[in-house]
């Protein structure tokens, strides 16, 4: 999402503490990398983001706290803030399973629209036929919901980017509250 960021934190579940640093460089790279014109590799990743005045926190909690929480890598993004969950089963098979504490899992690559709606009927075929209808071909489609008759989220992920028309409309339907592009 397009929001500068003002912190990253990552907590690592489940994980050996002799890779807390090593994952969290990882993690402040992957967080960068999409938002900078700059190359963003593990030997910069901290110094850039100390200078742009990012807020960095590693932690490895313990076993019992490991109990009452799900494995994942939250991160502050914005003055609003975001967080994002992520499991890693191996290094080639990662998947986001919490986004601003919706429940949802997707793989981190690609050219995703991220949406969050009103939790209504007919939302999921409107922006189907819309995208359909331009042509653009949907891989996956990931819902999640808070509460029924809430807000609702859709990670959803497309072939190609959308084009600023294409974006512009899907921002125009009434039940929307939020759609934004991202390519990871």
């Amino acid at each position: 999402m397009t929001s500068p960021v003002t912190r990253a934190a990552v907590e690592l579940w489940g994980i050996d503490e002799r890779l807390l640093k090593i994952l969290s460089v990882a993690s402040l790279k992957g967080l960068l990398t999409p938002r900078l014109a700059e190359s963003v590799n593990f030997v910069n990743a901290e110094q850039i983001a100390q200078n742009r005045g990012i807020a960095i926190s590693a932690t490895h909690p313990s076993n019992s706290a490991r109990l009452q929480q799900p494995d994942h890598l939250p991160r502050g993004v914005g003055a609003r803030g975001m967080c994002v969950s992520a499991t890693l089963f191996s290094e080639k098979n990662q998947r986001i399973v919490s986004v601003n504490h919706f429940r949802v899992e997707f793989k981190p690559e690609g050219n995703l629209i991220y949406v969050i709606n009103k939790d209504v009927p007919g939302v999921v075929g409107k922006v189907g036929t819309l995208l359909g209808d331009r042509e653009i071909n949907i891989a996956e489609y990931n819902l999640a919901r808070k509460d029924g008759g809430g807000k609702a989220m859709a990670i959803i992920t497309v072939d190609s980017p959308l084009d600023p028309a294409t974006l512009s409309f899907l921002r125009s339907f009434k039940e929307m509250e939020e759609v934004k592009q991202v390519r990871l």
